[in-house]
């Protein structure tokens, strides 16, 4: 069975890495907004929003808000609030922290922002929470694929795949794209 959620989430993911075309990767340009940002933003948590609620229901609940979401990731996924994404050596992502404490992570909360009032919230839209958004997607997409497939996605993501990760978060027992909370030992067939 195909993963149309990794397909598309692939899809948002090579948007936002044609920005950096003009923008540089760099949490001293995290401010930079643009009406790009805005398309970014809405789409990858609209897809944040519908994937969670597809996880919630393979762990047997039927709920619609990221409050709830949250509430049942905390419960379910005890280590998801630790996952790590480090870029470059200098910019490390953890975006679903703020779950540990039952709490909508910040890049969403911006985003009900911008989806709510676009003009006052518009700077809102920027290179940081797009980045922090995609990265919540990415780590929802490996939970959703090893709930679903009991694996990880077959490819790799251009941004948070094998090549950009340290070393430290690669265990020579595990894929790295296996969330602790799954413990399946990588065999040579895999």
């Amino acid at each position: 069975m195909e993963n149309n959620f990794w397909k598309y989430y692939c899809n948002l993911e090579s948007d936002f890495l044609n920005t950096l075309r003009y923008v540089e990767l760099s949490i001293s340009n995290y401010n930079t907004y643009s009406i790009e940002y805005v398309k970014i933003i809405l789409s990858v948590c609209s897809e944040v929003d519908v994937l969670s609620k597809v996880v919630c229901e393979r762990l047997g609940h039927k709920v619609k808000t990221m409050d709830r979401y949250v509430g049942i990731f905390n419960h379910h996924f005890e280590f998801m609030h630790t996952y790590h994404l480090i870029i470059n050596n200098n910019i490390r992502l953890i975006p679903w922290a703020s779950i540990k404490t039952n709490e909508s992570p910040e890049w969403w909360k911006k985003h009900n922002k911008i989806k709510h009032d676009r003009s006052v919230n518009f700077e809102n839209a920027n290179l940081g929470n797009c980045f922090n958004a995609l990265s919540g997607l990415y780590v929802l997409n490996l939970y959703y694929s090893m709930l679903t497939y009991n694996q990880p996605p077959i490819s790799f993501s251009e941004i948070f795949g094998k090549q950009n990760q340290p070393r430290t978060l690669i265990n020579a027992l595990y894929d790295y794209r296996i969330p602790q909370d799954f413990k399946l030992p990588l065999t040579s067939a895999q």
